[in-house]
C-alpha cells in the first residue's frame, strides 16, 4: 500500500513539476510577446527585411525560444536603424535575462546616442557590474560619465579600462579629456604622450595632443602634431561587438555605408559597402565609398571597375567621374583619363574640377590660351576654391603677366584665407614684381602661419635677400 501511494505522489509531484514548467515558460512566452513592437512602415525596404521580420516575431511568440526570438527582433532592428523598437525589446530582454550584461548596454547606447543620459548611466552602470572585465563596457561607462560633467567617475572608470587593457587608446585619451576638465593641462599631455608612444597611429589623438600643446605655448609640437593629425585622420570610435550587428541583418544601404566608413577594420568595411552595392547596385555613391577604400588599399584595378560601375549606374555624376579620372591618372593610363575626362565633360559641362582636369590637360599641352578658359570656368562654377585661381597665375607667369598673377594669387588667398602654401607663393610673386614692402608683410604673415612647412620661410627670404639686397 505505502508503494502504491509513493508512486502516486512521485506522480502527483512530477505532474506539478509539468503544470509550473509549462505555466513558467508560458508566462516567458506571453512577456516576450508582448514585447514585439508594431512594425513600421516598410513599403519602401527590401521584401528581405519584412521576412526577416518576421521569422522573429514568430520564433517570439514560440513555445522553445521566445527570449531568442526577442533578442534577434532586437538585432534587425538596430542594424537597420529603427532604434525605438531596438529600446523596446532591449528593456522586455533586460527582464527575462537579468544577469546578461548586454540587454542594459545596449538599451543604454540608444538612450546615450538620444541625448538621455541621465536614464543610460545607470543602465550602463548595471552592464558593468555584470561584466566587469569588459573592456568596451567600462569605457562606454566612463564616456557617459564624462559627457554628464563627471569626471571624477569618468577618471576613475578609465583607470579600471587601463587594468583590463595598460596602452588601451580610448582609456588613454578618456583620461587625457578628464584632466583637461579639471584643468590639468600637464596630465593631459602625459597621458596624450603615452597613447603615441603605444598607437602612434590612433586617430584622433593627435587632434587633442595638438589642442594641449598649443594651450602649454608650446608653438612647435601643435605644429607637428596638426601635420600628424592631417595625415592620420580623424577620431573613430570604439568597435562595440555587442553593437556591430551581424552584417546579414542590415538591408539599409546607407547603415551599411554609415557603418563602414566609421569601422577601423578595413576589410569589414569593405565587406559592408559591398553588401551595400548588392542591396542598391545603381547607387553610385557606394561603389565610389568603395573605391576609395580600395585604392587606399592598392587595389586600384578593384577600383577602377567599381569608379566604371558608378558612371554607369548615373553618368551625369560628376563626383564620380572625378574619382574615376584621378584613379586613372594615378596608374598613369593617359588615354583612358583623357577619354573619361572627354566623357565627363560632356554630361557634366557646370562641373568646377572636370572643368579644372580639363585645365591641367591643356596646359600640359601648352595650350595655354585653353587652359586660361577652362580654369577660368572652373573658378566660375566654383569661387571659394583657390586650385583654379592658382593655375592661372601659373599661366601669367609663364606669360610674363606678373601684374595678372599677382591678382590671381591674392584672389584665391581670399578664397581660402590662411592657406600657407598660397601665402608663401604670394610673398613670392611680391618679391618678382619688386613690391618690397608687399614682400616683407606677406613674408610675416607667412611666418606667423603654422600650417608653413618649415623650408619655405626660409627659402623666401633668400629670395628676398636675393632681389632686395639685405634681411627682410
Amino acid at each position: 500500500m505505502t508503494s502504491r501511494r509513493n508512486i502516486s505522489i512521485s506522480i502527483a509531484i512530477g505532474i506539478v513539476m509539468l503544470l509550473a514548467g509549462g505555466w513558467g515558460w508560458q508566462v516567458l512566452r506571453g512577456r516576450a510577446a508582448t514585447a514585439i513592437p508594431a512594425r513600421p512602415e516598410l513599403s519602401a525596404w527590401p521584401r528581405e527585411f519584412a521576412k526577416a521580420l518576421d521569422a522573429a516575431e514568430a520564433s517570439a511568440r514560440s513555445r522553445r525560444h521566445p527570449a531568442e526570438g526577442l533578442a534577434r527582433l532586437s538585432q534587425l532592428y538596430q542594424a537597420n536603424g529603427f532604434y525605438n523598437q531596438a529600446a523596446g525589446c532591449y528593456r522586455r530582454l533586460s527582464e527575462l535575462e537579468p544577469a546578461e550584461a548586454r540587454w542594459p548596454h545596449l538599451l543604454a547606447n540608444v538612450l546615450a546616442s538620444f541625448g538621455r543620459l541621465e536614464e543610460a548611466l545607470p543602465l550602463q552602470q548595471r552592464a558593468v557590474t555584470l561584466a566587469p572585465g569588459n573592456l568596451v563596457c567600462q569605457l562606454r561607462l566612463g564616456d557617459m560619465q564624462l559627457k554628464n560633467n563627471r569626471a571624477d567617475l569618468a577618471a576613475a572608470t578609465y583607470a579600471i579600462a587601463l587594468k583590463l587593457e595598460p596602452t588601451n587608446p580610448y582609456a588613454l585619451l578618456g583620461l587625457a579629456r578628464c584632466d583637461i576638465a579639471g584643468d590639468d593641462w600637464m596630465g593631459a599631455r602625459k597621458h596624450l604622450l603615452q597613447s603615441v608612444e603605444h598607437q602612434p597611429r590612433f586617430p584622433g589623438i593627435w587632434d587633442l595632443l595638438a589642442t594641449v600643446h598649443e594651450h602649454l605655448g608650446e608653438k612647435l609640437a601643435a605644429e607637428g602634431s596638426r601635420r600628424a593629425a592631417t595625415v592620420i585622420g580623424k577620431y573613430r570610435d570604439l568597435t562595440d561587438p555587442w553593437l556591430t550587428n551581424a552584417l546579414e541583418d542590415c538591408f539599409d544601404p546607407y547603415q551599411l555605408s554609415v557603418a563602414a566608413a566609421l569601422i577601423q577594420d578595413r576589410a569589414e568595411a569593405r565587406r559592408r559597402l559591398e553588401r551595400a552595392i548588392a542591396l542598391a547596385p545603381t547607387s553610385s555613391a557606394y561603389h565610389r565609398q568603395l573605391a576609395k577604400l580600395l585604392s587606399k588599399a592598392g587595389e586600384f584595378a578593384a577600383a577602377r571597375q567599381h569608379l566604371e560601375a558608378a558612371v554607369d549606374a548615373v553618368p551625369t555624376d560628376a563626383e564620380s567621374w572625378a574619382a574615376l579620372i584621378d584613379a586613372l591618372i594615378a596608374v598613369k593610363d593617359a588615354p583612358a583619363s583623357g577619354n573619361a575626362l572627354a566623357r565627363g565633360l560632356a554630361l557634366c559641362p557646370q562641373s568646377a574640377y572636370l572643368q579644372f582636369l580639363d585645365g591641367l590637360r591643356l596646359a600640359d599641352l601648352d595650350r595655354l590660351d585653353e587652359a586660361t578658359v577652362a580654369f577660368t570656368t572652373s573658378k566660375r562654377l566654383q569661387p571659394n576654391e583657390s586650385r583654379a585661381y592658382v593655375q592661372l597665375s601659373a599661366i601669367y607667369v609663364r606669360q610674363s603677366r606678373l601684374a595678372d598673377a599677382l591678382a590671381e594669387i591674392q584672389a584665391a588667398l581670399a578664397a581660402e584665407p590662411g592657406n600657407a602654401g598660397i601665402m608663401a607663393l604670394l610673398a613670392g610673386l611680391n618679391i618678382s614684381c619688386n613690391d618690397e614692402a608687399a614682400a616683407r608683410r606677406s613674408l610675416q604673415e607667412l611666418r606667423k602661419s603654422p600650417q608653413a612647412p618649415s623650408q619655405d620661410v626660409p627659402a623666401i627670404e633668400a629670395l628676398f635677400r636675393k632681389q632686395f639686397g639685405h634681411e627682410p
